[in-house]
């Protein structure tokens, strides 16, 4: 908890100031136990353990493109088409995301244009 002092706008604090802030300080969180706050998520290790699952997963996934050749050969052999298969709304998110205005990758242009 920090608390500027009454004379902060008039330029340096006094003495006097610093003491009032101090104090005020001092009285909020031993007090009134505004440091003292409720963790929301129940624990910072729940979302850290998830967070990692997560960046693990993404690895995985990275390292079975680069283990079929790249991306090119991961398209060609259909590695990416069953992910995209099994998630339909990063489809849709993906399209949402081409149609409002970004300008489309040419990798994704000159792969629909294969077919």
């Amino acid at each position: 908890v920090v608390l500027g002092t009454f004379t902060d706008a008039l330029g340096l604090p006094t003495t006097f100031a610093r003491r009032q802030s101090r104090n005020a300080q001092l009285v909020l969180m031993e007090e009134a136990n505004i440091g003292r706050v409720a963790d929301p998520a129940a624990g910072s290790g729940y979302l850290e353990t998830l967070t990692d699952e997560i960046a693990r997963a993404a690895w995985d996934r990275l390292q079975a493109i680069e283990a079929a050749g790249g991306l090119v050969a991961a398209l060609e052999v259909g590695l990416i088409g069953r992910v995209v298969v099994r998630w339909p709304w990063l489809v849709i998110a993906i399209k949402s995301h081409f149609s409002i205005g970004f300008p489309q990758p040419r990798f994704v242009h000159h792969f629909r244009t294969m077919r």
